[in-house]
């Protein structure tokens, strides 16, 4: 499974990683872009889902981004 966070570190952050998915979609619209790394991103947010709607959410956070509202959050996830 593939997720971005904000030092390399694990686990991933689910914003984050949804947010770089968002761009790597946008990106591969006009240059190669590695469609395993997509899926395997993909994967990882859907692993996230803590099964009552929301997502699970790394509490580590660079900023107002990461501590954003879980519903905000799940807006960005979904």
């Amino acid at each position: 499974m593939h997720s971005f966070e904000w030092f390399g570190s694990s686990p991933g952050h689910e914003a984050l990683t949804a947010y770089g998915a968002l761009q790597f979609e946008d990106m591969a619209k006009v240059i190669a872009v590695d469609p395993e790394m997509l899926e395997r991103t993909r994967s990882w947010l859907l692993s996230r889902r803590d099964g009552e709607g929301m997502f699970l959410r790394n509490p580590k956070s660079l900023d107002s981004f990461g501590r954003a509202p879980a519903e905000i959050v799940r807006g960005l996830v979904v």
